[in-house]
């Protein structure tokens, strides 16, 4: 899954901050539908030109905030 959001360097809100908003708003307007799963890590990372950290913490935020579950060996 290719899944492109935009980073803004000038914003005042953090990478993280962003790549979270971005997330929840896809997620809350039904972009992202409820079973689908989101491009891995490295993907996410690489196509959106963000570290492979940032993009950790942002799902590992998202899990705690209920947007969110992991599976564990889902990966393909």
């Amino acid at each position: 899954m290719t899944y492109n959001i935009t980073i803004d360097p000038r914003s005042r809100t953090s990478k993280l901050g962003q790549v979270t908003r971005a997330l929840k708003t896809d997620i809350e307007s039904g972009l992202l539908k409820e079973g689908q799963r989101l491009p891995s890590i490295t993907v996410f990372a690489k196509t959106n030109g963000i570290s492979r950290d940032t993009v950790e913490k942002a799902y590992r935020r998202l899990r705690r905030l209920g947007y969110v579950v992991s599976v564990n060996h889902q990966g393909h």
